[in-house]
């Protein structure tokens, strides 16, 4: 009902899906996990905007983690050879040394518990191909670009907590 002076009516929708009471959960329960900021990651991508975009996902589901970046593989390793981290999410396609590489050279040339890091890799391709390959280089879990804040949230919860269960 457009009238002159009386301006216009829009609208629009939504399909917007519920989140599951599993999804909702494993989030609120790496929340309380990390609430006491004890947790370290390791971000390796070699593209700036992935940087910044997986930073400020990071910065918004898990204020108090100290998020470390390198952009290369190399730089990565020797990150690990000075600091210890909870997780490491590593992108797959890389320049000289690729993702998988990376967490090779991980797990064969470091020693426990550096060896048994959480890799959780991070790729644009939804192939099931590419996730057995990842798996298959000793990754933990694979994280699909772009990404979704409940799934990061439940998957780096669950690889770190299976870590420091292991350790016990």
């Amino acid at each position: 009902d457009s009238k002159p002076g009386h301006g216009s009516k829009f609208w629009f929708e939504l399909p917007l899906r519920r989140a599951s009471p599993q999804a909702v959960q494993a989030a609120a329960d790496a929340k309380t996990l990390f609430a006491k900021g004890d947790l370290k990651i390791l971000l390796v991508d070699d593209n700036n905007v992935n940087l910044i975009v997986t930073r400020m996902l990071l910065n918004k589901c898990l204020p108090q983690a100290q998020v470390v970046e390198v952009s290369s593989a190399a730089l990565a390793l020797e990150m690990l050879h000075t600091q210890r981290f909870d997780v490491v999410l590593m992108d797959v396609i890389m320049p000289v040394m690729d993702g998988m590489q990376a967490t090779q050279a991980i797990r064969q040339n470091f020693a426990s518990p550096v060896a048994d890091v959480p890799v959780i890799a991070l790729t644009a391709s939804a192939n099931p191909v590419d996730r057995a390959r990842c798996l298959s280089a000793g990754m933990n879990d694979v994280l699909h670009k772009p990404m979704d804040t409940t799934v990061l949230m439940r998957t780096v919860g669950h690889q770190v907590r299976l870590a420091r269960e292991a350790r016990l």
